[in-house]
């Protein structure tokens, strides 16, 4: 069918005939869930943190969770996402197959450049001589919730339930306890392994 034989979309047009954009948001802010974590966020960072609460390690950044190590809590979150995106470039199934065909491991999230791996490498050799406690904890704020970035392990839950607590919201859910705050430093201690 031709140009010609196409019917119009019924809608609100401009003056130079194209579809209005008149009425429709300019920016989606997501569902409710989203929505809701975006305002109980905002006591957090100054409010400024929005743009960080998308996965599980960068709303423990927000609600000031990473703090008390000798780096910036900034550059333990950046670590640690750049940590599970070179492993998901490394690994690159959640599946559990795999392809026996070599490849150059130059593609991934965030720009990351890793030729053939060594970059992931050296950061996993880091964090798994920080010791198995802190190697699973720090998978579990990173790896393990890279392909469900809007779900948190319950104990970061309950970490995260017990500073919204502090800072005067309402919370559902339960608090922390002192196991989830060891899991806590053991993930702030292979985070930081990784950096030094």
């Amino acid at each position: 069918m031709g140009r010609a034989g196409r019917k119009r979309k019924a809608a609100q047009r401009t003056k130079s005939d194209q579809i209005s954009r008149a009425g429709v948001p300019k920016w989606d802010y997501g569902n409710d869930r989203v929505q809701q974590r975006r305002e109980a966020f905002q006591v957090f960072q100054g409010g400024k943190a929005n743009e960080h609460i998308g996965d599980t390690i960068g709303r423990l950044w927000a609600a000031g969770l990473l703090d008390g190590t000798a780096y910036d809590p900034a550059v333990l979150r950046d670590i640690g996402r750049r940590y599970a995106g070179l492993y998901w470039i490394y690994y690159p199934s959640a599946s559990g197959t795999a392809s026996y065909e070599p490849r150059e491991r130059t593609t991934g999230n965030q720009g990351w450049y890793d030729p053939m791996g060594k970059t992931f490498e050296q950061l996993d050799a880091l964090l798994f001589n920080s010791g198995r406690k802190s190697y699973d904890a720090t998978q579990a704020i990173t790896v393990n919730v890279y392909w469900f970035p809007d779900d948190n392990p319950d104990w970061v839950a309950r970490l995260i339930n017990g500073a919204l607590r502090r800072n005067g919201k309402a919370i559902t859910g339960l608090l922390p306890t002192q196991a989830d705050q060891d899991r806590l430093t053991l993930a702030k201690a292979g985070l930081s392994a990784m950096i030094g």
